[in-house]
């Protein structure tokens, strides 16, 4: 199944996320008959064998058919085909097995496997060259290197693999394999972020042909652009995911500078349920940021003025995305930080119990707010417990 996730700062775009992507191996065979395929095993050097097919048991005259063994080696490994008993048939599974870097065994129409699973893609989505040489925390990589997003650092991934550690397994619903550089992915698979993670998170490896699509209307400039966390502009989702790379910013080209916030919605003071209006220059290095005093970072790939660091550091746990004010927060979200003004990190704005209790605090903006949770819900910081000074 398909999730649609739609872009509120891009007006007329649809983002269909590649998600809900993996197919589980068929089951059980009819009236009593009983599957068991085994998955691939590991090729070196980039092949995947084919598994072997499992065999099926009547339900009726207990009479036994076994599924062929899936064949190949090297390039692609072959399902079982189905073995039919008097009384059940079922299919054997694919053979999946790949090795680091190899390439996944194939399943049925429209599937590709690994040893994580089989996953939904187009298969006529093959892989494309970067649109420009790879850059990762805001530094060109050499030839044949690879970006390890966790660390902002190039290495190379057959010489130097112990420099960008996959991360370990986690709870992803659809099984994907975690990843922090495409290096940790098998061919046809790239690491993909999910919507609106910086390019210094953890992704997933995701099928090139399953990682979304972008649609609009208009005269305007393609607002289906966008800058990858490989420092290059794509044109769509869809090519940056055929050539490896993750999504940093959509609806601008890397170094071109855009007006975003200001939308509709009630202000409160201090904070707003819309993001004032502010400039926004995607990037993959310095030489895309033309506003004096504005370097590139590498963490946010975003152009921010140097004197301001906190604007250019991982954020705080439990936020999206680093701040020094609510300026740099989306839509109703706030900058949230020890005291008042200090680096901190983007949150949703939350009533919490505003209106219930009568506990009044002094907000960073120099309000009287009756509890925390109204100072929050408005955007403001808690400077101080009790009523702000009168003048």
């Amino acid at each position: 199944m398909e999730r649609l996730c739609s872009l509120g700062f891009v007006a007329f775009v649809v983002v269909a996320c590649g998600g809900s992507s993996k197919h589980e191996s068929p089951g059980s065979g009819d009236d009593g008959g009983a599957s068991g395929a085994s998955a691939g095993t590991s090729g070196k050097g980039g092949g995947a064998k084919g598994g072997s097919g499992g065999t099926t048991s009547s339900g009726a005259s207990g009479g036994t058919t076994s599924g062929a063994s899936g064949g190949g080696s090297g390039g692609t490994g072959s399902g079982a085909t189905s073995g039919t008993g008097a009384g059940g048939s079922v299919a054997g599974q694919p053979g999946g097995g790949s090795d680091f870097g190899g390439r996944p065994g194939a399943g049925g129409p429209g599937e590709i496997c690994n040893e994580d699973g089989c996953f939904y893609t187009d298969p006529s989505a093959t892989p494309l060259e970067p649109s420009g040489p790879i850059h990762c925390g805001g530094q060109e990589c050499a030839a044949g290197d690879a970006c390890c997003m966790t660390t902002g650092a190039c290495f190379d991934p057959e010489a130097n693999a112990q420099a960008c550690p996959r991360p370990p397994d986690d709870d992803d619903p659809e099984g994907r394999r975690p990843c922090s550089s495409n290096a940790h992915c098998d061919a046809l698979f790239f690491c993909m972020l999910e919507y609106g993670e910086l390019c210094s998170a953890v992704g997933h490896c995701q099928p090139i042909g399953n990682c979304g699509g972008c649609s609009g209307g208009g005269d305007g400039p393609n607002i289906c652009r966008l800058c990858g966390c490989d420092g290059n502009t794509y044109p769509n989702v869809q090519t940056a995911c055929r050539a490896g790379a993750a999504m940093a910013y959509m609806g601008a080209e890397c170094g071109e500078t855009v007006q975003v916030g200001g939308g509709g919605g009630s202000a409160g003071a201090g904070g707003s349920s819309s993001s004032p209006p502010h400039w926004v220059t995607p990037c993959g290095t310095n030489d895309d940021c033309t506003i004096d005093g504005e370097v590139c970072c590498g963490i946010t790939q975003r152009c921010y003025p140097k004197s301001d660091a906190g604007q250019c550091a991982q954020p705080p746990e439990g936020t999206r995305f680093p701040c020094t004010s609510n300026a740099q927060c989306q839509a109703y979200e706030m900058c949230v930080g020890e005291g008042c003004g200090t680096p901190g990190g983007c949150v949703p704005l939350e009533s919490g119990q505003c209106g219930v209790i009568l506990d009044p605090v002094c907000g960073c903006d120099g309000v009287t707010y009756t509890s925390a949770d109204c100072a929050t819900q408005s955007g403001a910081r808690v400077k101080a417990e009790g009523e702000c000074p009168k003048d």
